[in-house]
C-alpha cells in the first residue's frame, strides 16, 4: 500500500517512460522483499542507518542489572529498580537503622538524602529525636543521662598517678601522659552531652517521664552546681597537662585513630617526649575525681542514683527504643540509633524475649553496604582511584 501511495502521489509529475519503468521495477522489488521480511523489520531500508545503529547498541549493551549502578540514583527508573533489589530500607514502615554516631555525624546530609530517596519519606530522626505525639522519646532522656553518668564515673574511678588508663594496652612510662590526655579529651564531649541532657530536663522536654513525680525533676535541676564543678576541673586539668607537651618525630608510636589529638601535627606520627610520671599534677587529678564523686553523692542523696551498671542501663535504653518503634511501626521514615542498640534488640529476638516487631530493623553494616554504592567517596575502605 505504501508503494502504491508513493506512485499515486508522484503520478501528476511528468516523467519519461524509462524513468517511470525504473521506479515501478524498484518498487516491485522492494514490495517482494518486504513480503519475505519479518514484520518487525519491514521497510528497514527506509530507516537503515537508525536501525543498524540500534542493533549495534543492543548487541553491545551489558545486562540491565550490570548497568544499573552507572545510572543516576535520582532517576525514577533506576531508583525504583535499586530500591527493590539492593537497599535495606523499606518505604511502607518505620526503618530503625544502626549507626556509629561519629561516622554518621560526619555525613549526616548525605544520609538524609539517601534515606529520603530510598524510603520514600523525608522523615529522618537522630537517636535522641524520635518521639510520639504524647512527648515520649524513644531514647529516654533520663536513662541516657544516667548511662553517661555511669560511663564518666567508671572511667574517673580508674585514674591514679601511675596508671591513668588501666584498660589501655600501653605499658611504657612515657605513654602515661598521653593516656591521661586521651581520657580528658573524651570527657570533654561526655560532659557536654550530660549538660545538654540536663538542660533538656530543666526545659521541660522530658516532662512526660516525670509525670506523677515532679519532685524527681526538681532533683535533677539541683545537680547544676556539681555539673559546673566537673566541667571546670576537667578543663583546668587538661590545660595544665597540655602545657607539658613536647614532640619529636617517631615511627614506632602512632596515636589512637579514634581521638582527634590537638598535638598530632600535619598528619605526621608524633610522640610525647618521655615525661616523668611525677610531673603529672596529682592534686588536680584528685580534684577532678572528687568533682565526679560529688555528682555521684548528689544522685545518691536524691534517690536518683542507679545501682545498675552502665551496660544494664544501656539495655534499658534499647528496650525503650524497641517499645516506641513497635508502637509507631506504621510511621514512614528512618530513625538512626547506635548499632549496639540494634544488637541488643536482635539478641532479644533470638532469645524469644521479643515476639513482635512491627518495624524494619537494619544493622549499620547492612545499611552501609548499599549507601556506599551511592556515595563511594565516603567509604573509608574504598581504594583510591588509579592515576
Amino acid at each position: 500500500m505504501y508503494y502504491k501511495q508513493v506512485l499515486k502521489e508522484t503520478a501528476p509529475i511528468q516523467l519519461s517512460k524509462s524513468k517511470t519503468q525504473a521506479i515501478n521495477t524498484e518498487a516491485k522489488q522492494e514490495m517482494r522483499a518486504a513480503q519475505k521480511t519479518p514484520p518487525e523489520i519491514k521497510f528497514r531500508s527506509i530507516f537503515t542507518p537508525l536501525w543498524e545503529s540500534s542493533v549495534r547498541e543492543a548487541i553491545q549493551a551489558q545486562p540491565l542489572q550490570m548497568k544499573i549502578k552507572k545510572l543516576n540514583p535520582h532517576d525514577n527508573i533506576s531508583t525504583t529498580i535499586q530500591r527493590q533489589t539492593e537497599t535495606s530500607l523499606k518505604s511502607d514502615q518505620l526503618n530503625v537503622v544502626g549507626e556509629n554516631h561519629r561516622e554518621s555525624s560526619q555525613r549526616r546530609d548525605e544520609e538524609k538524602n539517601y534515606c529520603r530517596d530510598y524510603s520514600n519519606s523525608s522523615d529522618y530522626w537522630e537517636e535522641s529525636e524520635f518521639q510520639d505525639s504524647d512527648g515520649n522519646f524513644g531514647d529516654s532522656i533520663k536513662l541516657r543521662f544516667l548511662h553517661l553518668q555511669k560511663l564518666l564515673e567508671s572511667q574517673v574511678s580508674g585514674i591514679t598517678v601511675f596508671e591513668i588508663y588501666p584498660y589501655c594496652n600501653y605499658q611504657i612510662a612515657e605513654c602515661t601522659w598521653v593516656n591521661l590526655m586521651e581520657v580528658l579529651i573524651f570527657h570533654s564531649k561526655l560532659i557536654k552531652d550530660l549538660w545538654i541532657l540536663l538542660q533538656r530536663i530543666i526545659s521541660g522536654e522530658a516532662d512526660v517521664e516525670f509525670q506523677g513525680n515532679e519532685q524527681e525533676k526538681k532533683y535533677f535541676e539541683d545537680l547544676i552546681p556539681q555539673m559546673k564543678d566537673i566541667a571546670v576541673t576537667r578543663q583546668s586539668t587538661y590545660s595544665y597537662h597540655y602545657n607539658l607537651r613536647t614532640f619529636f618525630p617517631c615511627t614506632d608510636f602512632i596515636p589512637p585513630t579514634n581521638i582527634s589529638f590537638d598535638w598530632a601535627q600535619g598528619g605526621q606520627a608524633v610522640k610525647v617526649e618521655k615525661v616523668d610520671p611525677t610531673s603529672i599534677n596529682k592534686h588536680q587529678l584528685i580534684n577532678y575525681k572528687l568533682s565526679v564523686d560529688a555528682l555521684v553523692n548528689a544522685l545518691i542523696q536524691k534517690g536518683l542514683y542507679s545501682e545498675k551498671g552502665q551496660e544494664e542501663i544501656n539495655q534499658e535504653r534499647s528496650d525503650a527504643m524497641h517499645s516506641l518503634a513497635n508502637k509507631l511501626g506504621h510511621k514512614k521514615g528512618v530513625w538512626k540509633i547506635g548499632d549496639l542498640h540494634v544488637e541488643h534488640i536482635e539478641d532479644d529476638i533470638k532469645k524469644g524475649l521479643i515476639t513482635k516487631k512491627d518495624y524494619n530493623l537494619v544493622k549499620r553494616n547492612k545499611f552501609n553496604e548499599h549507601f556506599y554504592t551511592i556515595y563511594p567517596h565516603l567509604n573509608p575502605d574504598a581504594k583510591p582511584p588509579e592515576k
